[in-house]
């Protein structure tokens, strides 16, 4: 028999952060976002954005047990350059064409997730982020 699986949505207060620009100034987002309807200084987005935030491990989920182990499914996420779990670069596979799953090491009580994307062609809202656990057999 299965555990039921968990998903807690991640989409509030991601800092975004314009890579290689010394000048830029971090602010807030929360996901989904429309890239072109914010307001920029050169009157669109930079061609690539840094998105960060931190999450707490849930409770419940047993930092061991690898039928525990967590995942984050980032929707909606055209043009990912790269992840980061921690400060570490994180492997993502395509599960369908608008969702790239990320397979998460086994987490800490805080941890961070960052994105790095490309802008180009960006229209309408842009990504959902969700962190999913559970699911493995349980125990009995």
């Amino acid at each position: 028999m299965h555990a039921p699986e968990h998903l807690v949505r991640l989409n509030a207060a991601w800092e975004v952060l314009v890579p290689g620009d010394s000048s830029s100034r971090p602010f807030r987002v929360n996901l989904p976002v429309d890239w072109r309807g914010l307001s920029w200084p050169g009157g669109g987005p930079p061609p690539r954005l840094r998105l960060s935030r931190r999450f707490g491990r849930p409770i419940g989920l047993d930092p061991i047990a690898p039928a525990a182990r967590a995942r984050l499914l980032i929707d909606g996420a055209a043009a990912v350059r790269a992840v980061e779990i921690d400060g570490r670069p994180a492997t993502w596979r395509r599960e369908e064409p608008d969702r790239l799953v990320v397979d998460l090491p086994a987490l800490g009580v805080r941890n961070a997730a960052a994105i790095e994307i490309e802008t180009a062609g960006a229209e309408g809202p842009w990504g959902s982020v969700s962190l999913v656990f559970g699911g493995g057999a349980e125990a009995g």
